[in-house]
């Protein structure tokens, strides 16, 4: 389960629309994740 925030940016890239996720998708959910961390 990830934060919402996430799926909400993910969402406005369209991601959310791909059934599974790519390496490249899943490169993109890591570095949203450490963008969050840093953040927070």
């Amino acid at each position: 389960m990830l934060p919402s925030p996430d799926i909400e940016l993910l969402r406005r890239r369209g991601l959310d629309r791909t059934p599974v996720p790519s390496i490249g998708e899943a490169r993109t959910w890591r570095y949203l994740a450490g963008s969050f961390s840093r953040r927070s």
